[in-house]
Parts: structure tokens; sequence; C-alpha cells
């Protein structure tokens, strides 16, 4: 069972420590975390950016507020699908209450030791996790993930993510506050950035590290200069989105980001399948995107199958896992023009010809509960 000691979030050397609401915000989430797993649990990690010591805050001094998601990770002696439930169902409660998602994955103690090498894993090998409670040495047997292990398919499922995100943006158009839809394009941009820097097998821990390593390779022709640039104003929104001073017409610098962010993604996807990618032949391809990933092949049937059967995905098309699918509509409404993304989507989705704007967006987000 895990021990009931105090939280002891203690942020990267250099950085700014975390605001007591913050702290707060931590600690309530390990009770809710502790009481969702019960015996099971063994530790909980804290990943992401506040687990690299770098999250983003919403103003000034101890009552500053969080901005960016909290991501941690629940190790439990074993992981069955009641207690996944009873995580998921925890997570979305204390969001509700904290006011900030809270996204917590449930894995088994022996996934901890020998990781995947997937890019969540790299940041924590890299040093992105700190114990917040129970067994402190959790992470001191960890076989080491290192960045030319990872796959480049696990950078474009990434840009797929961000992607996703954009698409979200578009369909609510007006009823997306500036700050989310900044947050969306400003996520993609940062991914399109580490992704050039997984190829290049320059990916770091830090965001400021990467910010500096993006603008070398640029200064050598080997990324573009507006990426870096980019990429670098990213960094600063997603540090302090509160100081960040958007355009007056939110709508319309959304268009004309994802027309670069969406250049920048088919860039590396024509360097990653070693052939010129458009966004149409994208979309179209019908063998996999994601032909290495393990947890895609070989139990995409049986996902689509589960995904069906559950109404949550359409069989037809049918592409395979559920995320085979769900790259594809995210990336068609995040990149071509809305009327005919829309279009695309029901098409993909399987969905009435005349559905509507707010039934494709309900069709991706349930989609996205199976794919992402």
């Amino acid at each position: 069972m895990i021990s009931t000691a105090t939280i002891h979030y203690l942020p990267l050397p250099g950085t700014l420590p975390v605001s007591s609401r913050i702290e707060r915000d931590l600690a309530r989430i390990v009770r809710g975390i502790r009481e969702a797993a019960g015996e099971a649990l063994e530790a909980i990690l804290l990943v992401g950016g506040y687990g690299r010591g770098e999250g983003g805050e919403l103003g000034d001094g101890p009552e500053a507020a969080a901005h960016n998601d909290y991501d941690l990770v629940a190790v439990c002696s074993s992981v069955s699908r009641r207690l996944r439930h009873a995580i998921e169902r925890a997570s979305v409660a204390l969001g509700s209450e904290i006011g900030v998602d809270v996204d917590v994955h449930p894995v088994p103690r022996a996934l901890v030791a020998f990781p995947p090498a997937t890019l969540f894993w790299l940041d924590v090998s890299l040093g992105g996790a700190r114990v917040l409670d129970g067994d402190a040495d959790v992470l001191r047997t960890m076989r080491a993930v290192r960045t030319r292990d990872v796959p480049l398919e696990e950078g474009a499922r990434l840009l797929a993510n961000r992607a996703t995100g954009i698409a979200i943006s578009r369909l609510r158009g007006a009823r997306t506050s500036p700050l989310e839809t900044a947050r969306h394009v400003h996520k993609a941009v940062l991914a399109c950035g580490d992704v050039r820097l997984l190829a290049a097998d320059r990916y770091r821990l830090r965001v400021g590290d990467r910010a500096a390593d993006l603008a070398r390779l640029a200064h050598a022709g080997a990324a573009p200069r507006s990426l870096a640039e980019a990429y670098a104003e990213a960094a600063a929104f997603r540090a302090r989105p509160d100081r960040w001073t958007g355009p007056a017409d939110i709508e319309g610098w959304l268009e004309r980001s994802k027309d670069e962010i969406a250049r920048w993604h088919l860039e590396f996807e024509s360097y990653r399948f070693s052939e010129r990618v458009d966004l149409d032949g994208y979309l179209e391809r019908r063998s996999p995107l994601y032909p290495r990933s393990a947890d895609t092949l070989p139990i995409g049937a049986p996902a689509a199958v589960r995904a069906a059967v559950r109404r949550q995905a359409s069989l037809r098309p049918y592409f395979g896992h559920p995320r085979e699918k769900l790259a594809r509509v995210a990336i068609a409404l995040a990149y071509l023009p809305l009327s005919r993304a829309v279009a695309v989507a029901r098409e993909l989705m399987a969905l009435p010809r005349d559905a509507s704007a707010g039934l494709v967006l309900d069709a991706l987000s349930s989609l996205r509960g199976v794919g992402a």
C-alpha cells in the first residue's frame, strides 16, 4: 500500500518554485488518486510540464494558478479495468474541482521498470518526472530510454494529437476563448519543433534547451527559421500565457497559423515516409500511418470492433486501429478549408452528409476517447 508521506515535489534546479496554489492542487490530486486506487497504488509521479519544473502559471505570487494540464502517473502493482475506470472517474472529478484538466495514467510497476520507447517515457527517462508520493525509488530501476530509441512515428502521433486541438478550436469557433485557441496553436508549434529535434537526435528535456537547439539547426539551414522563431514564441507563451498579447482577429490568426503548422507537419511526414506527402495524399493513404506502434498492431481490428460495438467509432471506412482514423480526421479538420474539412470528416467517420459542425465535434471527441 502507498505510504501516507506528505507531498515532496521539488522543482528542477534553476527553475522557480511553484505557487502555493499549485502545491495545494497537487496535494489534493494525490489524495484523490489514493482514494481511487486503494491498495494497488505504489507511487504517484508528476510528469509533463510541471514534472519538468516548467509548467505555466497564470499570475504572480503564491496564488498563481496552473495553466497547463496536470499530468500524472499512478504506478500500481497491477492495473485492472476496474482500477482504470476508477482512476479515470477520479481524474475528471479532480479536474472539475481544481479548474484545470487532470490526466492520470495508471501503469503497472513492471512497465515502469521496462518502459516502451515512446516520447512520454523518453521525457521521464531524461528526468522529467517527480515522485509526489509513495516509493521514492520507483524510478531508480527504470531502464533508460534514449532519443535514438524512439521511432519517428512517435513524433507523427504527437503531431496528430496536437492537430486535434487545432481542429477543436476551429469547430468551436467563437465559443473557444482566445487563450484556449492560442494554447492549441502554440502546443502544435512546439510539437513541430520537437519532432525535428527527435529526428536530428537532439531532443532534450527542457523546452528552453530545445528552443536553443532548434535555433542552431535553423542557423545551419537544417530547420526553417520561421519554425525556430515560432517555437521560441510558443515556449514563452507556455511559461506565462497571461502575458500573451494576441491579435484582435483571433480566428484569422488561427487560420494563418494552421497553414504554417500544416506545412511543418507534412514536411516531417515526408521525411518519415521518404517521399513527398501532400495533405490529400496523406488523408487518402490506405497503408498504416503507424506501422511500428506496438499498441496499434496487431490489435487494430479488435480495437476497431470494440469501438464500433460501443458506438464510439464507425468501422467504415476501415483503417485498422481507431487511432489511425483519428489521425486522419484530426488532420483534415485542422488543416483543410473548414467547409471541406467538415465534409471529409463526415465521410471518414461515416456521419450523415448533413451532420453539423457540432455533431462532427461530438464524434471527434468520441473517437478521441478510443484513439488517443
